[in-house]
């Protein structure tokens, strides 16, 4: 009986909860292009180095509201950014002043207002087995309201 006991032990130890994580993009306005989709565990590269994310997917925007999931996540902490590529260049086009031309968004609420932003104003913690995020898309016109 003690060696059953030390077995189920041992091998509830190695035992490691995942999750799914579901980002819902909203307020789509245009139905074209792809919205290319980051999911960051890290604050190491937060959002600009693109060679840093933990997960990547990408979903043709073909009605106003889309969902892309992440499945098998380790519970912990994420934060998410994404962009809708307009015109599938698989680029973040924005101009020599860093004003942007394509929708983007990040989760959580940024303030955009005073500094760069940091994956702590986009994280967000992951416990259960099925997780949902909801990211508004922002353009140009919303981000310049909230600078000023």
């Amino acid at each position: 009986m003690k060696i059953l006991f030390y077995t189920v032990l041992f091998l509830l130890q190695g035992y490691s909860q995942t999750c799914d994580l579901t980002v819902e993009i909203k307020n789509i306005k245009e139905k074209r292009g792809t919205i290319r989709v980051l999911l960051w565990n890290s604050p190491d590269g937060f959002p600009k180095d693109k060679t840093r994310f933990y997960q990547a997917d990408s979903i043709v925007v073909t009605t106003d509201t889309e969902k892309v999931i992440f499945h098998y996540l380790p519970t912990g902490t994420y934060a998410v950014s994404l962009f809708q590529d307009l015109n599938n260049n698989k680029t973040f086009d924005k101009n020599r002043f860093a004003h942007t031309f394509e929708p983007f968004g990040l989760s959580g609420t940024p303030d955009f207002s005073h500094r760069p932003v940091k994956f702590d104003d986009c994280s967000f913690n992951i416990q259960n087995i099925n997780e949902t995020v909801t990211i508004n898309l922002m353009f140009k016109e919303d981000l310049e309201k909230k600078l000023n």
